[in-house]
């Protein structure tokens, strides 16, 4: 794979590769290529120099708005593959808040699944095996998927609402579960039923409800949302006319990002 090199805005001796590395021109003449460190979150970033002062910046930030430009207001980096210490060029992409949540629990969706609720089923399983068994609190919190904490208040009989936490949205899980399948995107369905939570929670319910009915959920690809297909159709045929994203953008009040998802879908 080739490797491109670009000045990084805001600090002339430093340039980023199309794959994410850093290289520094402060001692060297043609440069030397510097150690990342990953944050809290796991991302790598790099500490830049600019008279005497330093900077902390991300690798992904700095490869796109190096090769891509600056970040257009409302939108993030997202990594299309949900690896981010991955910050090749072709992985990274200008995407808005919503559009990166989904991607991340597509790719994903074990990680974004609530927590099991213990059944008086469950409660009486893990007496008996504690009390006759003599097993751990720590095994049976990993068999069952719930705390410590958990465990020690069923063996001690302090939880005794456990079968009123066991469902508590059950009616309006399902109906999500319904309009999803039915191929109603969330925005809709937040919309239809009338919702009062956050969009990018609508994944994590879908996932999370499709495994307590054992389901298989449906996985649609992401594809320019059509709420104005006459318009849309517009923007499709300029494009194959030969004008620019760009021009199209500013004619129509776009992101060219926005464009650009039009014109692929």
């Amino acid at each position: 794979m080739f490797e491109y090199w670009k000045p990084i805005v805001g600090f002339d001796k430093y340039e980023v590769s199309s794959l994410g590395k850093i290289k520094s021109f402060n001692k060297y003449k043609y440069g030397i290529i510097l150690p990342l460190r990953c944050n809290s979150n796991g991302y790598p970033t790099i500490c830049l120099y600019k008279s005497g002062k330093g900077y902390r910046k991300l690798i992904h930030y700095l490869v796109l708005t190096a090769f891509k430009g600056p970040k257009p207001k409302g939108l993030e980096c997202a990594h299309l593959d949900n690896n981010r210490k991955n910050n090749n060029l072709y992985n990274l992409k200008w995407v808005t808040r919503s559009e990166n949540q989904q991607m991340r629990v597509i790719s994903n969706p074990e990680s974004y699944l609530h927590p099991w609720k213990l059944t008086l089923d469950d409660a009486e399983k893990i007496r008996g095996l504690y009390f006759n068994e003599n097993e751990s609190q720590t095994s049976l919190a990993k068999r069952f998927n719930v705390s410590n904490t958990t465990i020690s208040k069923v063996v001690n009989n302090k939880r005794r609402n456990i079968t009123e936490k066991i469902w508590k949205h059950k009616n309006r899980d399902l109906k999500i579960v319904e309009l999803r399948n039915m191929g109603y995107e969330y925005r809709k369905i937040q919309i239809k039923l009338n919702l009062n939570i956050s969009r990018s929670f609508l994944p994590q319910i879908y996932f999370s409800t499709c495994k307590k009915l054992k389901i298989s959920p449906m996985h649609f690809p992401y594809r320019a949302k059509e709420h104005y297909p006459e318009r849309n159709q517009q923007i499709r045929e300029l494009y194959k006319q030969g004008k620019t994203q760009k021009s199209i953008a500013k004619k129509y009040g776009l992101n060219p990002s926005r464009i650009s998802a039009i014109c692929k879908g």
